[in-house]
């Protein structure tokens, strides 16, 4: 078996409150994806995704810390990397596009200067020999006439381009895992389809493995492997595409599944969707118990008391996992079709 291109083993991030007291924003996060693997982390706003995605780079925000746990990227220790490495290694070994597409562009520099740089930090290859490689990645990804667009700057380039822009940058050094952190939430929705397809066809192409934050549910069930379902902070979910999609065993994920509008014959077009009740909890005020107990349906006296542990199983993954005292008893109401 190779090694995994991303291994998360609890990690627990810290931050500090106006009071000063901690506040842990993700908590006991694990996760593994394969070369190749596409891996979706969903959830309401709040729950974690984007801040988990930015400790894998180490690009939280300046108060946050690794309390617990580690990160590994092909099998190096990122919480142990200093500085000087890890310069070398944002943009080399691990590639990440943003919510929006031109705020990680300079807007005083020709993109494809911007592009040639990322190589030439990374590598050791000439600058002619950058700008030819550059060239290849803008055609790959759509960027034509190349030559002609990496001479513009980024005030010059619609959303779709300059995202475009950004996923050349991202992966024009080869690297292991790609990070999409709702990478067409700022696109028109014309433009959302053509970027998500060319990163599924950059994934399979170049084999990386890619791990992508969504709150499109549709987006999720068509391009990911697998799937993390967070709330709080916390996994409540964990298994494969199909078997989230099908037959979901967390209230939460079945709320989730059942929020999304339904059309066709899936169900009546003017059937609206369903709202979850209440709002998740702010990071000081996380209930005792399930995190979810407070706007679960199916809670029992055991949810408002116990953590519930996060437990295997029987998915055709085998790397299913649940975090509900009440999983079995509810599974499968909301996914199945």
């Amino acid at each position: 078996m190779s090694e995994p291109a991303l291994e998360i083993d609890s990690l627990t991030l810290t931050l500090h409150g106006e009071d000063g007291s901690p506040l842990f924003p993700v908590r006991d996060f694990s996760m593994r994806i394969a070369p190749g693997e596409l891996h979706a982390l969903v959830g309401e706003s709040g729950s974690g995704k984007s801040l988990t995605c930015r400790a894998i780079l180490r690009l939280g925000p300046y108060a946050m810390r690794i309390a617990a746990g580690n990160i590994r990227v092909g099998g190096v220790d990122v919480s142990q990397l200093a500085e000087r490495r890890l310069h070398r290694f944002r943009g080399g070994r691990v590639g990440m596009i943003f919510q929006e597409p031109g705020a990680h562009l300079s807007p005083s520099i020709r993109v494809g200067r911007q592009i040639v740089e990322a190589l030439r930090i990374h590598t050791e290859c000439s600058r002619s020999e950058a700008y030819r490689k550059a060239e290849a990645i803008a055609e790959r990804v759509g960027l034509t006439p190349a030559r002609s667009v990496l001479r513009r700057y980024p005030h010059e380039l619609s959303g779709g381009m300059a995202q475009r822009v950004a996923i050349a940058a991202a992966v024009i050094c080869s690297p292991e895992l790609l990070v999409a952190d709702e990478p067409t939430t700022a696109l028109d929705a014309t433009v959302q389809k053509s970027v998500l397809e060319l990163i599924d066809e950059l994934r399979r192409d170049l084999g990386l493995a890619v791990l992508l934050v969504s709150h499109d549910l549709a987006v999720v069930e068509r391009y990911a492997d697998s799937v993390s379902v967070l709330y709080a902070g916390s996994i409540a979910e964990q298994a494969s595409s199909e078997e989230i999609f099908r037959r979901p065993r967390h209230p939460y994920t079945q709320a989730l599944l059942r929020a999304r509008p339904q059309l066709g014959d899936i169900a009546p077009v003017d059937t609206p969707p369903l709202i979850i009740p209440g709002a998740p909890p702010a990071l000081k005020a996380i209930p005792d118990g399930c995190p979810f107990h407070t706007r679960c349906p199916a809670a029992e006296e055991l949810c408002r008391t116990a953590v519930p542990e996060l437990v295997a199983h029987g998915g055709d993954s085998g790397y299913s996992r649940v975090a509900c005292h009440v999983a079995t008893r509810v599974a499968g109401v909301a996914g199945e079709t």
